[in-house]
């Protein structure tokens, strides 16, 4: 009598009660959190400067400012800031900042209420840093205490011009109206004696007439005996001429940058002259609309 074998399921089939078997287990067991983070990109530098690269110029300051506005002295604060991570498996570090609140009695460019504050990260040295955070509240804290006691106060009893830049909280579309920073070209440095000096005090402490003078730099010209200055009726004229010279590239892609990018060839030329000659600034309408 002939037999005949029964019939075995695919392989497959055996396979998959083993599979799902496994698969429940794995789901039942917690994983190690594992890091997601991507190292930061390598910045890189516009080649338009030298290294270091030269102050700007009070046109490239204009430009870069949101707000120009003059100022009474400030009270001077500070706050830690958490900074969440985009990781789950990463705690919050903590972020010491500096807060300057100054009595505003004139807005050069921009508009505001009668005072703002402008906040300052220590350790942001060059544009693309976010400041220096710490692992721990009681780090920050005591790295805060340090960076108020030991910060440059030369110049915070005079009144001052400040260039400013405005921002824009992480989750809010739309910037503050009331804080700010400092407006940050290459360093992120505020004093006098570092290298953008968005903060321009009063050149006589004692001054009250209606034509001011700020000081410029922390230190003579080559060749100079007195400090630098500029006057407000300059500021205010070099305030019309970026104006003039951004309002007229409205609506042209890409203008505003290169706007910004020519002013920034035109003051390097000044340390470093160039084989041809830099562009005027009412040249510039013209280099970049095209």
């Amino acid at each position: 009598m002939q037999t005949h074998a029964t019939p075995q399921p695919p392989l497959a089939l055996l396979a998959l009660p083993l599979c799902c078997a496994l698969w429940a287990l794995a789901c039942a067991i917690p994983l190690p959190c594992v890091s997601l983070a991507q190292p930061s990109p390598t910045p890189i530098v516009n080649a338009v400067h030298s290294i270091p690269p030269p102050p700007p110029s009070i046109e490239m300051r204009v430009a870069h400012s949101d707000a120009i506005v003059r100022a009474r002295p400030p009270a001077v604060a500070g706050h830690i800031r958490t900074i969440p991570s985009a990781d789950k498996c990463v705690a919050p570090t903590y972020l010491p900042v500096i807060v300057f609140h100054f009595p505003v009695t004139e807005y050069i460019k921009g508009s505001g209420g009668d005072a703002l504050s402008v906040e300052w990260q220590f350790g942001q040295a060059w544009m693309f840093e976010d400041g220096h955070t710490y692992p721990t509240k009681e780090e920050a804290e005591r790295a805060l205490t340090s960076q108020l006691e030991h910060r440059n106060a030369t110049w915070e009893t005079r009144d001052a011009l400040l260039f400013l830049q405005a921002i824009q909280p992480p989750g809010s579309a739309s910037a503050t109206t009331d804080t700010y920073k400092f407006t940050r070209i290459w360093f992120n440095h505020y004093t006098l004696d570092a290298t953008d000096k968005p903060w321009l005090p009063l050149a006589d402490a004692a001054h009250t007439d209606a034509a001011p003078a700020y000081l410029l730099d922390s230190k003579p010209a080559q060749g100079a005996d007195a400090l630098p200055t500029i006057s407000l009726a300059q500021l205010r004229a070099s305030a019309d001429a970026i104006a003039a010279l951004l309002k007229a590239g409205e609506g042209i892609e890409g203008y505003e940058n290169c706007a910004r990018l020519q002013l920034a060839i035109k003051n390097e030329s000044i340390y470093n002259p160039p084989v041809s000659r830099p562009p005027a600034t009412d040249e510039i309408h013209q280099i970049c609309r095209r």
